[in-house]
């Protein structure tokens, strides 16, 4: 049976958008389909092109012969989606395509075809030509047909220059016959909770910030204009920018400025701290601790003697003396204190809870014998009354408490079956209306279902409990039994403290009102939601979310489950109620948070608040520059109204921080390209356009240079580059971040950064690394950067008058000098190098009194200098060898000799002192004296103590100059040398040869 062919409309919102298509795939035979549903693979497609200036449609058949799914898409840095090729039947299409867009200048110029032959007149115009039929039937696959390499047209190029904002790419829908397997495209993925700085954003979505206190979305922008206006004739008023997509920035923008606060955050998922139960206590819990040790001590008792006794019996009245003030004590300021057992398979323990942040191990308050004669019996007498908790609040009356333990140490209640001694205790207590005592007994236990930390689990034991005591305090008025509920979920609440606990409470409490009837899951949820205690209901929102992504996670791989998608339905639900708190209490740092919800589809726009809106907007606004640059600077050159030019540059002033949280920097590096760009306007021109705004950049940017800056102290080297180029254009402000990068950072590759691109700048950075390098209150190492920036800098031009750059030129050469006496040897060092790059041979005697300098790096830098030179002078050849050969009981680093070595190399061989020359000098680095001649056998064998090294440089100056004289010992230093040394020797032997 033939099965119905697909048709699947593909419509290109620019000539660039389809021309990279055609250039990428559609000339050899294909299309590539972005998509994160696509077809099957080896399904036959009609696939039906709608391409600008071609007025009627085109298509042809074609199969998905691949599917690159978003894991392997994201490896290749691609767009998820598949690969059709044309069939072969339907190959020859492509030429009619090609024969078409040949005969449209456009595409003629962009895809370099040649023109199209000329048509003959027609008498009469054509019939019009009728609509296809339906397609038959897939033919079978042709196993000739050509293979092709498929690419995504937008990893190759940039996006094309008159895109339409908004959107990527072609705009893909399918034809009502196949409704079951609709395709959406990457180019409108759903909105994620933290959009990355990608073109593959959603459409962008903006409202009239000043028109309503709560505005809707407006539409997207639509596609702007292929061809530009004209612009306005000469002698006639200039005109406000036209189109649809400009009138819908400048509803979106408005006239009032924006510039909401970066509130997005991602949602990272939380690491819950691991359950603990105190053991260990500081001097200050132990304080604490010690009439709570005593308060259970003495009420045990008193509930094991009482029940030998009536309650009047002075024996039963004897037990309980002392014991309401001792739970006082206990209590202290707290409002609650309880006692769990705690019997599993993990522990068996009974706990004090309501005293410190964690639970007590009641077995740590007691020595080692106390505790093994009296927490037995304290257990037996749990097990006897069927008893998980009791927990006694801070404010019960002394008649209360005494009638619970005389309710709680009757013993006839024990001879009752173990299924009612749980409820005939909890009808006392209601009867007596004890409301400050809440009990837990194993018959009041719920099945949850659920592996829960057990602290939540008996959380949900109690609230289940109370809540089912509640309706039988009979006596109460109904205002009286909500304030009842609401306490009993405060002190339920208050105990866990912690969020991941308080989101493990809220998320599971729907398992309450299955065992409750008329108690509503949805009822529950918004009483605990609204008794969370403020300081953490933000905190525990972090939980919900990341439970949200888990299970949209699990719903992938099992998106049949029912049960999930009620779980996700009630999280949601949730995280609502919580969002709703959040507005009418204005908890501070809500808004990032609801704006998450946002882009969760959780909360719908027209129920946030306006300035989570309004960061919404950004947002949207920040994605429509971000997918096509060109068109908004471009527009932006085309101004010729003041209101037209502050447009832009309040659009962009609200935008910046956006796209520099999102990195974003390739992008703003096209707006700042704008805006230097308008400042280079004529300045009549410029003055009528930018009004009261003095510097479109500064204007623009004001407020982000510390966000500036914070980015570069963290941007990674990968990407810093592109922060560079940012920086490098925003004049003397972005400068001066530069200069507080280099005195903040503790990154040495961050300092680099910082310092090439103050030297790209040029000269517009002298001024500020001049007043870095004076100022005696910075730290060394900054003046150090300073003086070999300025170094950099020596001859490069600054825009500056010739007087202006001699006066520099002299102030700079006196600063050099004077950092030269510097105490500190690097600041010397680099001072030298510097004043080389400025004055070249002319700082000789500064370079020659260096060599004596006595840190070895300046001495070592000194020679670097001279041996930039093509010839040093002949007469600094005695400094430089006394670097080879120091005063007795000096010393010289094995860098400083080998420096030396090759400066000697570029002097030659020449006298340094009566009967000596260079080459005698270096022969005595290797072990021949003066006078080697007499006495070259025993010489030999005595070793100079100079590293390998210094020789192996020492040799290589010698190829340069050594004579005659050298080869003799070449010869014998040969027979025991070994290794690259002994390499070295013949290598040099044969160059000193071949010279001679």
């Amino acid at each position: 049976m033939a099965h119905a062919v697909k048709k699947l409309r593909i419509k290109y919102p620019s000539v660039e958008s389809f021309c990279r298509e055609y250039e990428n795939n559609l000339r050899h035979g294909g299309l590539y389909v972005k998509t994160t549903q696509p077809s099957s693979l080896h399904d036959i497609l009609e696939l039906v092109l709608t391409l600008p200036e071609l007025e009627e449609g085109f298509s042809f058949l074609g199969e998905v012969v691949k599917i690159q799914d978003t894991a392997e898409a994201a490896t290749l840095g691609q767009k998820a989606g598949m690969a059709v090729q044309v069939l072969r039947e339907d190959q020859l299409k492509l030429e009619e395509l090609k024969e078409k867009l040949s005969r449209i200048e456009i595409y003629r110029t962009l895809l370099g075809l040649p023109p199209a032959a000329a048509k003959p007149k027609a008498a009469a115009a054509p019939p019009a030509k009728p609509e296809p039929p339906s397609p038959a039937p897939p033919p079978p696959r042709s196993p000739e047909a050509p293979k092709i390499k498929f690419t995504p047209a937008s990893e190759e190029q940039p996006p094309p220059a008159l895109a339409e904002p908004g959107s990527e790419g072609p705009k893909i829908t399918l034809s009502p016959a196949a409704p079951e397997t609709p395709l959406q495209t990457a180019a409108a993925p759903p909105p994620s909770p933290a959009p990355a700085p990608s073109v593959a954003q959603p459409a962008v979505k903006a409202v009239p910030v000043s028109e309503e206190p709560s505005p809707k979305l407006a539409p997207p922008p639509p596609a702007p204009p292929r061809v530009q206006e004209a612009p306005a004739a000469k002698g006639t008023s200039p005109e406000l920018l036209k189109g649809e997509a400009i009138d819908f920035l400048r509803q979106a923008v408005g006239t009032e400025e924006i510039v909401a606060r970066p509130l997005r955050q991602e949602i990272k998922a939380p690491t819950a701290p691991a359950e603990r139960v105190r053991k260990t206590f500081s001097e200050a819990d132990k304080k604490r601790l010690e009439p709570v040790s005593q308060f259970v001590g003495v009420l045990v008792k008193a509930m094991l003697r009482s029940g030998y006794y009536a309650p009047e019996h002075p024996e039963s009245k004897k037990a309980k003396q002392g014991l309401y003030a001792a739970l006082g004590s206990a209590l202290k300021d707290e409002p609650e204190i309880g006692l769990i057992s705690r019997f599993t398979t993990e522990a068996s323990d009974i706990l004090v809870s309501g005293v410190l942040d964690e639970p007590v191990s009641l077995r740590s308050l007691f020595s080692a014998g106390t505790a093994e004669m009296f927490l037995p019996k304290l257990r037996e007498y749990f097990e006897r009354k069927g008893l998980v908790s009791f927990t006694i609040k801070g404010g019960i009356s002394a008649e209360h408490f005494e009638t619970f333990v005389d309710i709680m140490s009757d013993q006839a209640v024990d001879r009752e079956s173990s299924s009612e001694v749980g409820h005939l205790l909890t009808e006392a207590l209601v009867r007596n209306n004890i409301q400050d005592i809440s009990t837990v007994f194993q018959d009041d236990m719920i099945k949850l279902g659920l592996k829960l930390p057990w602290r939540v689990e008996m959380a949900i034991q109690r609230l289940a409990k109370d809540l089912r005591t509640v309706p039988m305090f009979q006596n109460l008025s109904p205002a009286e039994l909500n304030r009842l509920k609401a306490r009993i979920i405060q002190d339920i609440l208050r105990p866990l403290r912690e969020p991941h606990m308080l989101k493990d409470m809220v998320i599971n409490c729907y398992l309450i009102a299955r065992h409750m009837k008329g108690m509503q899951a949805e009822e529950l949820e918004q009483t605990l939601i609204q008794h969370f205690p403020m300081t953490i209901l933000l905190p525990t929102s972090e939980f919900v979310f990341a439970e949200m992504k888990a299970l949209k996670a699990e719903l992938g791989s099992k998106p049949d489950s029912e049960l999930l998608r009620d779980r996700q339905n009630g999280i949601k639900r949730i995280l609502k109620y919580i969002s709703v708190r959040v507005i009418e209490e204005k908890v501070e740092g809500g808004e990032a948070f609801l704006e998450n919800l946002y882009f969760q589809d959780i909360l719908k726009f027209e129920e946030l608040p306006q300035v989570v809106q309004d960061r919404i907007n950004t947002v949207r606004l920040a994605q429509a520059f971000s997918q096509n640059p060109s068109y908004y600077t471009g527009k932006f050159a085309e101004a010729r109204t003041p209101e037209d030019h502050q447009l832009f540059l309040r659009y962009w002033r609200r935008i910046l921080p956006e796209l520099l949280d999102n990195r974003d920097y390739p992008n703003l590096y096209f707006l700042c390209q704008a805006l230097t760009q308008a400042q280079q306007r004529e300045p009549e021109q410029r003055e009528k356009l930018r009004g009261e705004i003095k510097d479109e950049i500064e204007y623009v940017w004001h407020g982000q240079y510390a966000n500036l800056k914070d980015k570069f102290l963290t941007e990674k080297k990968e990407t810093r580059a592109g922060l560079d180029e940012v920086v490098g254009m925003l004049g003397e402000s972005g400068i001066e971040v530069l200069v507080q990068v280099l005195a903040e950072s503790g990154d040495r590759g961050v300092r680099k950064g910082a310092i090439d691109a103050l030297i790209r700048i040029g000269g517009r950075s002298r001024k500020y690394i001049r007043a870095v390098a004076d100022d005696p209150a910075q730290p060394w190492a900054l003046q150090r950067n300073a003086i070999f920036i300025l170094g950099q800098l020596a001859l490069q031009p600054g825009g500056d008058s010739e007087e202006e750059k001699q006066t520099g030129v002299k102030e700079d050469l006196a600063r050099f000098e004077r950092f030269l006496r510097h105490s500190q040897p690097q600041l010397r060092e680099e001072a030298l190098t510097a004043l080389f790059r400025l004055v070249g041979p002319t700082a000789l005697p500064k370079l020659a009194a260096a060599l004596d300098d006595p840190d070895p790096r300046v001495r070592r830098r000194a020679l670097g200098c001279l041996a930039l030179l093509p010839a040093p002078p002949a007469d600094l050849a005695g400094q430089v060898v006394r670097r080879l050969r120091p005063e007795e009981g000096e010393s010289e680093e094995d860098l400083v000799k080998i420096q030396a070595l090759k400066v000697l190399a570029l002097i030659g061989n020449v006298a340094v002192g009566e009967g000596e020359d260079v080459e005698t000098v270096i022969l005595g680095l290797l072990g021949a004296e003066a006078g080697w001649k007499q006495k070259l056998l025993s010489r030999l064998k005595k070793d100079t103590g100079e590293s390998e090294p210094v020789k192996l440089a020492a040799l290589e100056t010698l190829a340069k100059i050594g004579t005659e004289k050298s080869l003799p010992l070449f010869e014998r230093l040969a027979k025991s040398a070994a290794g690259q040394f002994a390499a070295k020797l013949l290598e040099t032997k044969q160059q000193i040869e071949l010279r001679l």
